[in-house]
């Protein structure tokens, strides 16, 4: 699934029901870093898993600065 961030597509995958949990990757990584994790945590939570701008199936975006 998608949702729109100040201009930005970004991708994350939902599982699972119950209390929100958020899954962030670190850098050069995407969402399925996360796959085992989000299977287990899934009993539990609900899962959600995003891939960052530029990273995995999120849009591509120019200009990230630290």
């Amino acid at each position: 699934m998608y949702l729109k961030v100040n201009g930005t597509n970004l991708y994350y995958e939902q599982t699972g029901e119950g209390t929100p949990f958020l899954l962030l990757h670190g850098n050069g990584e995407d969402h399925r870093i996360f796959d085992e994790l989000s299977r287990v945590l899934s009993h539990q939570y609900t899962v959600f898993a995003v891939d960052s701008r530029s990273h995995g199936k999120s849009s591509r975006s120019g200009g990230i600065s630290y």
